[in-house]
This record gives structure tokens, sequence and C-alpha cells, in this order.
């Protein structure tokens, strides 16, 4: 009897473990495509495309102790060490709210459906709970 109960109990964990295995997998498939464009989002312009790295960085080579940059299109000495920093273009985002002349009036619209929806969708679902009485 004893035995029975600590296989079943196996099962049980071991069923667990796949059912949350197959959530998390799914979880991380779902959330690939919102690191990417986070990813993208931080990138400069002329790595959007062009890299396949996830992370944004900048080129960099030693010269007398010192890092210097580089350029996209610049010549780097052989005997140089080129190293590589992850730098995040956190300008991107202001620069793209600053574009958007009318990007208040959007906020505006979009709060104001939302807020309205909401305060619709409470009523309505009373409503129903109440059985449409008024």
């Amino acid at each position: 009897m004893q035995a029975s109960k600590r296989r079943l109990a196996l099962k049980v964990r071991i069923g667990h473990i796949l059912v949350y295995s197959i959530l998390f997998g799914g979880a991380m498939l779902f959330l690939l495509p919102f690191l990417w464009m986070f990813s993208t989002a931080v990138k400069p312009i002329e790595q959007t495309l062009s890299s396949s790295s996830w992370l944004p960085y900048r080129d960099y080579v030693e010269q007398k102790g010192q890092l210097v940059p580089v350029g996209n299109h610049q010549k780097v000495p052989v005997e140089a060490t080129r190293i590589k920093k992850i730098k995040p273009q956190w300008g991107n985002f202001v620069g793209a709210i600053k574009a958007m002349r009318h990007f208040p009036l959007y906020l505006q619209n979009t709060l104001l459906l939302c807020f309205l929806t909401v305060i619709g969708m409470v009523f309505l679902v009373r409503w129903w709970l109440m059985g449409f009485r008024v």
C-alpha cells in the first residue's frame, strides 16, 4: 500500500514538472518577440538590421592606454586591440516621442478610451449580473 502511494506521488510530481516545463517554454516563446523588439529599440540605427547581436555595442580601440571610439567605416590598425562595450541608446525613446508632434493628443485619446471602456464594462457587467433588472 505504501509503495503504491509513493509511485502515485512520484507520477503526480513528474506530471507537475512536465506541465510547468511546457508552460515555461510557452511563456519564453511568447516573450521572445518582446525581447527582440526591446533589443532593437536600444540599438543605434546602423546596428538594427546589420547586426545579429541582441545587445547594442560600441567598438573601441585601445591606443596609448586610452579607449578611443571607432566609427563604422574607420580602418583599425592590425596591432590594435578591438574592444566591444555594451552601449544601449536610451535616447532612442526620447527621440521617438519628440518625433511624434501630437503625442500628448494621442495619449489623451488613449486614456479617455480606456477610462470609458472600463466604466462601460463595469456598468454592463453589473446590469448583466443583476439579471437585466433596472
